[in-house]
């Protein structure tokens, strides 16, 4: 059990926040309906916290002699104050769990995330505030709603029992939605947006209404400022357009509203009748702060008036004195000076490990001090205050703690992309980042590999031959796809450039998306224009944060058809595991070698390798006498059509090799690596040449980040078979020789951090 605990203890408390709707519902029905006396919140907020203690102290077993100090605190402040000061009567046992349990939650939900090393997914905090939202809006369509009010003022609470827990709870989650809906804004992302704020009207109470406001100033200046610096003046007059259109429309709706009707009904009771009566203290108290200055004053006064005993332990909640409900009050009167100080040490301590701030909860904090005050219920309930406890830890703790990041490509079978894909996930800063790898084809040669390093998905396009089926079903996978995993991870690596279901898995499910280009598409398309853009806006290639090409030639041929996409192009070659090749490389294979040898390593296809180059080069070699042997290493489509030319034409220097998982050896023993291609990005094989310190001759001319072959690494040969057979008859008497190393390990360094940098660049 330990150890299913230790996997998953985040998606236990994930869990946890996704049931506390229907808990909070069950423990509405009791006190409504006079189930029992029982509080079933409680009891399940309870065994919650037993949970995280139980992982804490005996699955972690971080001797951290602060937490031990602070559990004997609390147990010596609990047991004085209900055995000896204010009595073990259900009232204090109940009210000092609610206040107790912000500090503690805090607390080991800060420690298992240093521990984990992992926050609390935002899109937990969405979904959330969408339950709530929706056992709101449900029950009232179905009129079986409580009221939010017991008398006179208008308001809803779908199945819930308590209107300020709810309100303060869509308050402080409001802002996770709109950073939702507006960043990467897409039109189904409105949705769970109109629904809350729905609900947020329904209930009819200020609070939420005040979270909506400051979050639509908020956005409204932050993307007029966006604009303004980017010179888009353009949607600068779009967004106060479409400003100007919901003033008018909300002057329209709002006078329907719940919070509109209630602000009428209590300005009536009062009876105020001019604007200057509205500053009025006693107007302020009444209107503003529902009588809590009032109460406030009254709880002081009876504080003051306590025990020494009392003002240590606090008052208690057996007490005829009404809650202030103001959390920083009824905390300090309620529980004393100790409690008080036992309250704000979690928070104290949290605030010491303060690093950087995630600018992201800013809003969700700033409205959980204004609810604090206002409307009390959040710091002192535990259906809110568990969620302010992972607001605060995921704002201190996230810039710190690992980012969730999906890959996707089609398959792992062998190839230049799916070697570069598994060196990248090796090579991957796993103390940082959290890799899932979403495959169309869950198969392949690497899969195994794949396997001990990440977390493997399979996300499969419907290949049905009815075009009807084949949508629904396709489009069917794709809501699916956005229900479970919208905008759930950090960063997304669409890996296959190719792969149409890759790069919508990566822009449906991360904030920031990056694109791979590892071919010249310039020369795929024989500079085609109308194909190469279609093949790029297929896959809406504008909508990525980021593109990465793993060679000059190819980014600068791109950015000749999409020039405004300059400032987002990178050039970063795939990553290659020198020690592993070279280990590789050692073991023993049964084959001859008796002349000069040229090895091809690659898919046999011609129209993209052109073997028939080496071919007709080795035909002429025979032809001339001159002893130069070829080795071809590798499977594909053409293969039958290679083999009957060197049979017909009695290629007997020429030896196919078939497929293999492991072409290091051959690579070792021959002189010279070649490749005939039509286009290329930069090929992996140069790395794999140049590590095992062969010669390259070559058809494609490419630099990348780090190296150009040209006079360093090998020789461009020209394309026509008679050229490259002269290259060959003069190599044959002077052998070419490498003119450098290669730091290969120090490479990698530079391409991993220019990698994580730009896996950072959008996340704030």
């Amino acid at each position: 059990m330990n150890n299913y605990i230790e996997k998953n203890i985040m998606s236990i408390i994930s869990i946890f926040l996704l049931l506390e709707p229907l808990i909070d519902i069950f423990t509405s029905l009791q006190i409504n309906f006079n189930i029992t006396s029982f509080s079933l919140g409680i009891i399940f907020k309870f065994l919650f916290l037993l949970v995280i203690l139980y992982y804490y102290i005996f699955i972690v077993k971080i001797k951290n002699k602060k937490i031990i100090i602070y559990i004997f605190l609390i147990s010596f402040f609990v047991f004085f104050n209900l055995f000896i000061v204010n009595g073990f009567a259900f009232e204090n046992v109940s009210g000092l769990f609610r206040i107790m349990f912000f500090p503690i939650s805090l607390l080991f939900i800060y420690e298992i995330y240093k521990h984990k090393n992992k926050v609390i997914n935002k899109k937990i905090l969405r979904l959330v505030a969408l339950f709530y939202s929706l056992f709101i809006i449900v029950p009232v369509l179905t009129n079986t709603a409580f009221d939010s009010y017991a008398v006179a003022k208008k308001g809803s609470l779908g199945w819930f029992y308590s209107a300020n827990e709810i309100s303060a709870i869509l308050a402080i989650l409001l802002p996770s939605i709109f950073y939702y809906t507006f960043e990467k804004f897409k039109i189904y992302k409105l949705v769970p947006l109109i629904i809350v704020i729905i609900s947020i009207f329904i209930i009819g109470t200020k609070t939420p209404l005040v979270s909506l406001l400051l979050c639509l100033l908020f956005f409204f200046v932050k993307y007029i400022i966006k604009c303004f610096f980017k010179k888009s003046y353009k949607k600068i007059i779009c967004i106060l357009f479409l400003f100007l259109t919901g003033l008018s429309l909300s002057i329209i709706f709002i006078p329907k509203t719940n919070i509109y009707k209630n602000t009428v009904i209590h300005l009536n009771f009062l009876k105020i009748e001019k604007v200057q009566e509205l500053f009025d203290y006693k107007t302020i108290d009444h209107f503003v702060f529902g009588r809590r200055l009032t109460f406030l004053s009254e709880n002081n006064e009876f504080y003051a008036n306590s025990s020494f005993d009392k003002k240590l332990f606090g008052i208690g909640f057996c007490e005829e004195e009404k809650l202030v409900e103001m959390d920083i009050f009824d905390i300090f009167y309620r529980t004393g000076i100790l409690g008080f100080m036992l309250f704000l040490l979690p928070v104290i301590q949290l605030l010491k490990h303060y690093k950087k701030n995630d600018k992201k909860y800013i809003l969700s904090i700033l409205m959980v001090l204004f609810s604090s005050v206002l409307a009390g219920h959040v710091l002192t309930a535990p259906s809110v205050s568990i969620l302010v406890s992972i607001i605060l830890c995921n704002s201190f703790f996230g810039k710190e703690a690992k980012k969730e990041v999906i890959i996707t490509s089609y398959d792992l079978g062998i190839g230049g992309i799916e070697t570069a894909l598994i060196n990248l996930l090796k090579n991957f800063n796993y103390s940082k980042y959290e890799a899932t790898l979403v495959l169309e084809e869950k198969k392949g040669v690497f899969l195994k590999e794949a396997i001990n390093l990440v977390k493997i998905k399979e996300y499969k396009a419907s290949n049905n031959k009815n075009i009807y089926v084949r949508k629904i079903i396709n489009l069917v996978k794709r809501i699916s796809w956005i229900i479970r995993y919208g905008n759930y991870y950090d960063a997304g690596i669409c890996f296959a450039t190719y792969s149409l279901p890759g790069t919508f898995v990566v822009k449906s499910s991360a904030y920031n998306t990056i694109l791979y280009v590892h071919s010249n598409y310039n020369l795929l398309y024989k500079n085609y224009y109308g194909k190469i853009k279609k093949f790029f806006d297929d896959r809406k290639v504008d909508e990525f944060d980021s593109l990465i090409f793993v060679s000059n030639e190819s980014k600068n041929d791109f950015l000749g058809i999409y020039p405004n996409l300059e400032s987002k192009s990178y050039v970063i070659n795939n990553l290659i595991n020198d020690d592993e090749i070279i280990f590789k490389s050692k073991e023993k294979i049964n084959i001859k070698k008796n002349n000069m040898t040229i090895l091809f390593v690659g898919r046999l296809e011609e129209d993209s390798k052109k073997v028939t180059r080496i071919l007709k080069a080795a035909k002429l070699c025979k032809e001339n006498k001159l002893n130069i042997d070829f080795w071809i290493v590798g499977d594909g489509p053409d293969k039958e059509k290679y083999c009957d030319f060197i049979k017909n034409s009695h290629l007997d220097n020429v030896l196919m090799l078939g497929a293999k998982t492991n072409p290091y050896p051959y690579m070792k023993k021959c002189d010279y690596v070649i490749l005939t291609s039509r286009y290329e990005g930069f090929p992996v094989v140069y790395n794999e040449a140049i590590i095992l310190k062969k010669p390259i001759l070559t058809t494609i001319d490419v630099t990348d980040d780090e190296i150009s072959i040209k006079n360093r690494f090998g020789i461009i040969l020209s394309s026509k078979p008679q050229d490259i057979y002269e290259v060959l008859k003069k190599l044959s008497k002077e052998k070419f020789v490498l003119a450098e190393k290669i730091d290969f390990k120090k490479v990698n360094k530079n391409r991993i951090l220019r990698l994580e940098k730009i896996l950072e660049s959008n996340n704030d």
